[in-house]
């Protein structure tokens, strides 16, 4: 009996440490780091996934075609980084986005969003440590037009996929300011 006594006032007392010890702070203000429920989440999250896996796997064969909510929307992952069908709705677009630095302060940013009638919504920017920032010359303005179905690009600007979900041919042809 004394034994289970200790037992379960060890067990609380961990439990109220444990809730009671706050989270480290983040990195230099802004990067957050893991906290004391991250073991907890991460192996919940596992399983999760795990138990998708085994799902696509093994149940639900027939779901496969549906889209929506937890479903499967393609048949494979390179499926979805080519240019998707635009809905018949005004507004529709698909869109691609790119943004890259590096430690010698060089920043690169460029996206592409395909609309109806040939028309893109396009930006280039590159920062160049020295130079400056250099943008396409068409900025502010972001329409773009002459662009054909199933491409991301129009008037200079070109995002062509070349391996799907490994590698993009990002190219720019035209003045920038």
């Amino acid at each position: 009996m004394l034994l289970w006594g200790s037992v379960c006032v060890i067990l609380i007392t961990s439990i109220i440490i444990f809730c009671r010890q706050k989270d480290p702070p983040p990195i230099n203000g802004v990067y957050k780091q893991p906290g004391k429920w991250y073991p907890l989440k991460y192996v919940a999250f596992l399983i999760i996934l795990q138990l998708r896996r085994w799902q696509n796997s093994y149940g639900m064969k027939s779901a496969k075609k549906q889209a929506g909510y937890g479903v499967q929307s393609h048949a494979s992952p390179a499926m979805m980084d080519i240019a998707q069908p635009l809905s018949s709705d005004a507004k529709a677009f698909d869109a691609v986005f790119f943004i890259a630095a590096n430690k010698d302060g060089y920043y690169f940013a460029a996206g592409t969003e395909r609309r109806h009638h040939g028309v893109i919504n396009g930006l280039c920017y590159i920062a160049v440590p020295g130079k400056g920032l250099l943008c396409s010359s068409k900025l502010p303005d972001t329409v773009l037009f002459g662009a054909k179905d199933e491409e991301f690009g129009a008037e200079g600007l070109a995002l062509k996929l070349e391996r799907p979900m490994r590698k993009w041919k990002l190219t720019y042809k035209g003045k920038m300011w």
